[in-house]
């Protein structure tokens, strides 16, 4: 009788380990945008203007998170060229460009993330808008203000 409690024991443990492990796994890919410094946002429940804004993920938001956007300071020299390395850096092909109030705006689509949405009919995963003094880089797209 013992024996068969240490087993259960021992097999419970195993499994309450590979459960463990197996989302602490799942939650370090859970950002796409882990190699961007800056002031984070993770967009919770959608992956669209009803999502959720949080700065700071809890253990209970883990797997309601659509999407993110990292945003950071850019210089007048960096302005140029931010974009283009961002969409380098994640492998991304150019969608389209837009300007608005002088923000710029690249959309772009990457494999990486799999994951898109429909803007103007194309799909899209990367969003980067790069104002004069700072830069927002979003999956799949930036929500709130930039």
């Amino acid at each position: 009788m013992w024996r068969w409690i240490k087993r259960l024991y021992s097999f419970t443990a195993t499994l309450v380990c590979v459960a463990v492990v197996g989302t602490l796994v799942w939650a370090s890919n859970l950002c796409k945008l882990k190699d961007i410094e800056g002031k984070r946002a993770f967009y919770l429940y959608s992956a669209s203007s009803q999502a959720k804004i949080v700065e700071n993920l809890r253990f209970e938001h883990l797997f309601s998170v659509r999407g993110e956007s990292v945003r950071f300071a850019v210089t007048k020299a960096e302005r140029e060229t931010v974009a283009e390395n961002v969409l380098q850096k994640y492998g991304a092909e150019l969608v389209f460009t837009e300007e608005t109030d002088g923000v710029v705006c690249y959309y772009g689509i990457t494999e990486r993330f799999g994951q898109s949405v429909m803007v103007n009919g194309k799909p899209v995963n990367l969003h980067v808008a790069v104002s004069q003094t700072e830069c927002v880089v979003g999956y799949p797209i930036i929500f709130g203000g930039f």
